[in-house]
């Protein structure tokens, strides 16, 4: 009878054990984060700087990125969409999204301190305003001191089949002019489908039909036949997806900072 009793105690030891072990690996979120009146956010870093430091994103205060864009030097990207990737970019191949409170939430990008989350330089600060279960992107461009953003409304449905969702933002700076985008067909045209965007201006989602191979992807300024910056070709681009095709750069700049394009997923 003793034995039963301290075989019982030793197995309610285990199981207690086992569920302390679970409960730690459970991924537990800021209520000052998320509530169930979410929205969605994706920070797209698409500031052309030399900065190898690398930057801390905050939301309302709490600290919830890695260190976004360390170790890029003027030869590599500098481009970090956040959380998710895309093409072209430092991110990855996912079109992940931050859960947020629905409303106003506060956004900082900052470099921290070594090895803390305090804010050494402040990068970039704006309020973002989301609505319940909508997605969102802040597109961050210009460069330290002068980071600037603009907030836009995410399209997250798949395309028809057939189809891609492609929106074109522009977040080149000082070209003079508002920026074509055009792409290169099979025959070797050049198809213009977004033209005369302003800074900070995009489309919407416009529905382009699907093709098997190479996407060639050009800039140029609007009202000129000149393509501007450097083209950008991929075979990556997936029937039914929607992505953002974003031009950024600087006007005359080399290195990481040479006008092309990235593209983000959204979906």
């Amino acid at each position: 009878m003793q034995s039963n009793k301290i075989k019982t105690g030793f197995i309610i030891f285990l199981l207690s054990i086992f569920f302390i072990a679970c409960k730690k690996n459970v991924l537990n979120l800021s209520d000052n984060l998320v509530n169930n009146e979410g929205a969605y956010l994706k920070m797209n870093w698409l500031s052309p700087s030399f900065n190898t430091q690398g930057v801390q994103l905050k939301i309302n205060g709490t600290r919830v990125s890695n260190l976004l864009g360390l170790g890029f030097t003027s030869t590599t990207q500098y481009v970090m969409p956040f959380p998710g990737g895309g093409l072209n970019t430092g991110g990855n191949n996912k079109n992940d999204y931050l859960l947020v409170n629905a409303g106003t939430i506060n956004v900082t990008l900052s470099v921290p301190k070594k090895g803390t989350n305090e804010d050494s330089i402040l990068v970039h600060m704006t309020d973002v305003v989301t609505e319940k279960g909508k997605y969102f992107s802040l597109n961050v461009c210009d460069s330290f001191p002068t980071a600037q953003s603009f907030q836009l409304p995410d399209d997250v449905n798949y395309a028809d089949s057939g189809f891609v969702n492609l929106r074109f933002i522009n977040t080149v700076l000082s070209v003079g002019a508002n920026i074509d985008f055009l792409v290169t067909n099979s025959s070797g045209t050049d198809i213009v489908l977004a033209s005369n965007i302003p800074f900070k201006g995009a489309t919407e989602f416009l529905k382009i039909p699907y093709v098997t191979g190479t996407y060639t992807f050009k800039l140029r300024k609007t009202g000129t036949t000149v393509t501007y910056g450097t083209t950008y070709g991929t075979s990556s681009l997936t029937n039914k997806r929607s992505y953002t095709v974003a031009a950024r750069g600087y006007n005359g700049g080399i290195g990481a900072r040479v006008p092309t394009l990235s593209i983000i997923y959204n979906k």
